[in-house]
């Protein structure tokens, strides 16, 4: 494998860790033992991949390799390409494109990822494919696993031989999975598996190919949510292929998304879960511990707990499931429950630290929890209320019903002044369209916005309904000529993932105008085929258990001819289906 490159994407492009990768992108992390990116290079060269390619925007991740110093290690060649402008890892790969380094398959690795994964057997695979088929531009690499975080819930249609078929989001709470009537994208008959039991490892073997479609699609921001949405859904573009490597359950990936995944990810570590990649064995006692500090013997250090050299303890110290660093100083009683502490911290005595992360050179001088905290920040956490007992749940689950009156950890939160100024945009978008050719130029002027700002698709539909709506006129000719017109811009737009933001939008309009029928948008929607049967069905169905609802009521109403109407839509197709032949659309159905 010498002449396979591997290219790290070693900056995230989310604000998932708030202001702490301001200072220090995702990659340059501690992760128990060493930071992220060492334990990633140590995989590619146990793996035989020794030409490593980082893409890089936060100059510390140039300032680490130049300083870089690992004796004993194989030497590996590691180029370094600035990518200060990008705004998405689309953009990483277009200019990685542009410098023509990379012309042959390679690895695209995020830099957020631990695993043990055998690239040996994924590789094999990849070029197995590609003899068969020219046409298998890309392997997405997956293990086996419960869907824990919201990142990670997809589905996923497979035909017989892995290759992808379908990928849906299941971040929304409302989709409604039935097993009898599961719409494919291309409408094709065919043998295939649906799976919810996966997990994206971060890893994908792509083809050259993959870097020149995102080099002629500029609305690509990102791989799985643009990039591989579109192979598996345009019609135009069948022919090229995407695959699936599932990898055997000892082998796993875990992607650093946000605090809790990064706690969890670290405990896993150390209870040698990505063996064999681990910490240095020092002994057992049910699970890993590690001291590799001064621990006074009147401190309590629970299982998967991990101190860093030259890190003293004093007396009476509480460690529960936490990750302490190198050089750091824990004052007489402290508790650290569940947290992970950098690198040279000082925390003074009596101090309770819960759910947190801790950036190196920080003092403690106050309890915290539920934080992040860095130097710029430390003089402005919260302290904690009371000092009551806690419970061993490592970091409150985005579902818990105990918010922490800190900012959550994991919460991704717009910023408003973004939001005003994309509905502005939309505003005048909106009242500068007058014919179709108008409507095709703007989306592309909003799938400009889209990668230089980084926006998700929700809050441009959002953005777009708010301005669309206020335009229209309360007659039925009115909103046939709206529909006719903006047609290809709202199927553009709103996807599988967006339907349920889209009929919010109109249903809130509905509510506060009510010269307006909401039944009639829905027909108008599933005229212009952006709702499927099922998902109007769907809807009526939630709308009929609110018994309290007058609104709800009367619109259960009026829409009861077209959702019959549909629903023998539904029974015919089903019946054509049959009579076309048993077998025909079988499928196995997982779902974990």
């Amino acid at each position: 494998m010498s002449e396979f490159y591997a290219v790290i994407l070693a900056d995230s492009y989310d604000n998932q860790f708030n202001h702490l990768t301001n200072n220090i992108p995702k990659s340059l992390f501690p992760f128990v033992d060493d930071l992220i990116i060492e334990h990633q290079i140590n995989w590619l060269s146990k793996n035989e991949i020794d030409q490593i390619i980082v893409l890089y925007r936060n100059e510390k991740i140039a300032e680490y390799f130049n300083n870089r110093r690992r004796p004993g290690r194989k030497t590996q060649k590691i180029q370094l390409i600035n990518i200060l402008d990008s705004k998405s890892s689309g953009d990483a790969l277009r200019e990685l494109y542009s410098h023509g380094i990379i012309q042959q398959d390679f690895l695209l690795l995020f830099g957020d990822v631990i695993t043990n994964i055998s690239l040996k057997e994924v590789i094999n695979k990849y070029h197995d494919q590609r003899k068969e088929d020219k046409m298998n531009i890309l392997l997405m690499v997956v293990h086996q696993g419960i869907q824990q975080y919201d990142e990670e819930r997809y589905l996923y249609v497979l035909e017989s031989d892995d290759k992808l078929f379908q990928l849906t989001d299941l971040q929304q709470k409302q989709i409604i999975i039935n097993k009898k009537h599961i719409t494919l994208t291309k409408g094709m008959p065919c043998k295939y598996v649906i799976r919810s039991n996966l997990i994206e490892s971060g890893i994908y073997i792509c083809n050259r190919d993959v870097l020149k479609s995102f080099q002629e699609y500029f609305m690509f921001a990102e791989i799985k949510e643009d990039f591989i949405k579109y192979m598996t859904t345009t019609s135009d573009i069948q022919e090229e292929k995407i695959h699936l490597y599932i990898s055997p359950k000892i082998q796993v990936s875990q992607r650093i998304f946000h605090a809790q995944s990064y706690h969890n990810a670290c405990l896993k570590y150390l209870s040698r879960f990505f063996f064999p990649y681990c910490p240095q064995q020092q002994y057992y006692v049910d699970f890993f511990k590690y001291f590799a500090g001064r621990v006074d013997q009147k401190s309590k250090i629970s299982d998967q707990c991990f101190i860093g050299q030259n890190t003293d303890v004093k007396q009476k110290v509480t460690i529960t499931k936490s990750i302490i660093g190198k050089n750091c100083k824990l004052g007489i009683g402290c508790e650290i429950i569940n947290s992970i502490l950098w690198d040279n911290i000082e925390v003074d005595d009596n101090i309770i630290i819960k759910d947190s992360i801790i950036a190196s050179g920080c003092k403690i001088k106050n309890s915290i929890q539920s934080q992040i905290v860095t130097i710029e920040n430390q003089k402005n956490v919260k302290q904690l209320l009371s000092f009551q007992k806690y419970d061993d749940n490592a970091f409150q689950s985005e579902n818990s019903d105990q918010e922490s009156d800190s900012h959550e950890l994991h919460q991704k939160k717009p910023k408003e002044n973004d939001d005003q100024g994309l509905k502005e945009d939309m505003i005048d978008i909106v009242a500068n369209c007058k014919t179709v050719s108008q409507v095709k130029e703007a989306i592309t002027n909003v799938d400009t916005i889209k990668v230089n700002s980084n926006i998700a698709f929700e809050n441009i539909v959002i953005a777009f309904m708010a301005a669309f709506l206020d335009t229209l006129q309360p007659d039925v000719d009115s909103l046939k000529n709206a529909y006719a017109l903006w047609e290809e811009f709202i199927i553009r737009f709103v996807s599988e993932t967006e339907v349920v933001c889209y009929i919010k939008s109109i249903e809130t309009f509905c509510r506060q105008n009510q010269q307006y029928h909401l039944n009639q948008f829905l027909q108008l929607s599933y005229k212009h085929q952006i709702l499927s049967e099922q998902v109007i069905i769907n809807y009526q169905n939630q709308m009929a258990t609110l018994e309290d609802d007058q609104f709800a009521k009367d619109f259960v109403q009026s829409s009861q001819q077209f959702k019959e109407y549909l629903e023998n839509i539904i029974l015919e197709q089903e019946q054509q289906e049959n009579q076309e032949g048993d077998g025909e659309y079988e499928y196995e159905y997982v779902y974990e």
